[in-house]
């Protein structure tokens, strides 16, 4: 695993998402040395602070469009396929793509995910849209 994941993971454990968005971005500049599955995890974490944490200044606040890189990289990432799902809704800072996010069920349940019943009862709300 790449050094500058762990530290970004380090720092995420820590609360200190600024520190830790750097590193993750860290990661992704030096993507020709590194491993596509540690770039893929680099963007989701960068997605899902994107979602928790208002002060880093990112390119998009829903996070989609960092879960979606990690896709390119690793289109087997559990947690940026459950992030998508986890990160739809109708609220200001909720993504809206219903398409990704049908996707991303369907990969899940292609990969044999075991959701929770939070999970399953979010998913039969979105199936339904």
């Amino acid at each position: 695993m790449n050094i500058n994941l762990i530290k970004g993971d380090d720092f995420f454990e820590k609360d200190d998402f600024i520190n830790a968005f750097n590193k993750y971005n860290k990661v992704i500049d030096d993507c020709f040395f590194i491993e596509d599955d540690d770039i893929s995890e680099a963007y989701n974490m960068l997605g899902l602070i994107s979602v928790i944490e208002s002060r880093v200044n990112t390119l998009d606040e829903t996070g989609l469009f960092y879960f979606k890189k990690a896709l390119e990289f690793n289109s087997e990432n559990i947690s940026a396929l459950t992030n998508i799902i986890n990160c739809f809704g109708e609220s200001f800072q909720d993504h809206k793509d219903i398409e990704i996010t049908k996707e991303s069920i369907s990969k899940l349940k292609s990969l044999k995910f075991e959701f929770s019943n939070i999970e399953l009862e979010k998913i039969n709300k979105i199936m339904k849209l």
